[in-house]
């Protein structure tokens, strides 16, 4: 699917962008899992979609992060939750590093089934609104050494499994912090 956004300029010309959306499938990491993981230093993320959740975490430097026409600087230790339908993009401040952890929408749903029937659309109601929040040194701390196991290990098949649970470990955790901030 692509994502439609028609504006008005300001000379009341109406303009229609396009985005297409980055697709897990050939975007992630573990692709068959539903579960991905970047981290990223410097890097310009042009205005775009997903197929999938994704988390981004700043963990050097800021971000200028634009989501539906919002746009914030995201400090060092900032979370982001983006949802499928947000059109966003990422700008590092200077320098910025980042770690983005993402999971397909049936793989979430799969997830917050454990919690309650309605946790998916309870956390889907987090996202989109260009809110973020500021991890406490040591959370950010837990994230970045989670991030160093997965970048010490290849994705092969006697590893797969480990990077698997990282990546479900820092999902479970981002998930967590989002709900419990979710006012």
């Amino acid at each position: 699917f692509e994502t439609i956004c028609d504006t008005v300029g300001k000379d009341n010309i109406a303009t229609t962008t396009r985005y297409e959306p980055i697709d897990y499938r050939t975007d992630f990491l573990l692709p068959a899992d539903g579960l991905s993981f970047h981290w990223t230093k410097d890097d310009i993320s042009n205005a775009h979609t997903h197929t999938f959740f994704e988390f981004a975490l700043v963990t050097e430097g800021s971000y200028l992060h634009s989501i539906n026409g919002k746009s914030n600087i995201l400090p060092c230790g900032a979370l982001v939750f983006i949802i499928p339908s947000d059109i966003h993009a990422l700008y590092p401040q200077k320098t910025g590093t980042q770690i983005n952890f993402a999971i397909t929408e049936e793989k979430l749903k799969d997830l917050c089934r454990l919690i309650s029937p309605t946790f998916i659309d309870e956390l889907i109601q987090c996202g989109g609104k260009g809110k973020y929040i500021v991890l406490a040194e040591n959370d950010l701390q837990w994230f970045v050494d989670k991030a160093n196991q997965i970048t010490t290990h290849n994705p092969t098949s006697e590893n797969h499994r480990y990077i698997h649970l990282l990546i479900l470990e820092m999902l479970t955790c981002a998930i967590s912090i989002v709900s419990r901030n979710r006012a």
